[in-house]
């Protein structure tokens, strides 16, 4: 895995075709609204339909059809030129396979608080609800550590923009 990599992908994220597993984590770690306030999700009609949760109103769908959602996913994220976000292994092994950029819920918590959408203790205090619930295995942690102390020592959150109002912020911390 390369760290440079990972900064510069999370660097130039806007949002990806999500599937079910991540919109569960998401609500899990209450920071699904808030991530769909900054980026774009795109969902199908079979994800849509196995997350019976509400979703946020932002939320986007699209209709493309495969063999099964876990094709569809990747199918839909190819066609639209979309990131994968998902937990699923056989997802993001597709993913990677077609060159298609990945994203799990890790991921995405970092690109949370280099946002500036939820500070650092939030930011542990997820990834610690995290090693409670997910299936990552260790080096996925250490690498997510290794792009975070990397991002904090360049002063990377410089390269995010800043366009979460102060009401927004307050709103979703209240929220914890």
């Amino acid at each position: 895995m390369n760290i440079d990599l990972a900064i510069q992908d999370l660097k130039a994220f806007d949002g990806g075709v999500v599937d079910t597993s991540s919109l569960i984590y998401l609500q899990k770690l209450s920071v699904l609204t808030i991530t769909a306030s900054l980026v774009s999700l795109y969902i199908l009609p079979q994800v849509r339909e196995e997350f019976s949760a509400a979703l946020p109103s932002s939320v986007l769908g699209l209709d493309v059809v495969g063999p099964n959602t876990d094709a569809a996913v990747v199918l839909a994220a190819r066609t639209y030129g979309l990131p994968v976000i998902s937990e699923d292994k056989r997802i993001l092994r597709q993913a990677k396979y077609h060159h298609v950029p990945c994203f799990n819920s890790l991921m995405l918590l970092l690109y949370l608080h280099f946002r500036q959408a939820v500070d650092e203790l939030y930011y542990w205090d997820a990834v610690g609800k995290l090693q409670g619930f997910a299936r990552y295995g260790a080096e996925i942690y250490a690498f997510a550590e290794t792009v975070f102390t990397t991002m904090k020592s360049r002063g990377d959150l410089s390269a995010f923009s800043s366009d979460i109002t102060e009401d927004g912020k307050q709103n979703f911390h209240n929220n914890r």
